[in-house]
């Protein structure tokens, strides 16, 4: 498995993980008991990072795709010319 797919792979896992911790904590209605509330800026936070963080890795790897078919179009091109 190359590297770029276990960071999406453990990018998706935690987010999901923290969406099902957040959902659970709301659903289980924890602030009544203890008067504390994750703030909203850490759910943001959180999910601006994991954003950033997938559309970093795609753009790598579609300016990788992309140099790759121009170096295969160059040397298709110095075949034409026979």
């Amino acid at each position: 498995m190359k590297f770029s797919s276990k960071i999406v792979v453990a990018s998706v896992t935690a987010v999901v993980l923290y969406t099902l911790a957040i959902l659970a904590l709301e659903w289980a209605n924890l602030e009544h008991l203890t008067n504390i509330q994750v703030p909203s800026e850490v759910t943001v936070s959180w999910y601006a990072f994991w954003t950033v963080e997938l559309v970093s890795l795609a753009s790598i790897e579609k300016s990788k795709i992309k140099n790759k078919y121009h170096k295969d179009e160059g040397a298709n091109d110095g075949d034409m010319r026979l």
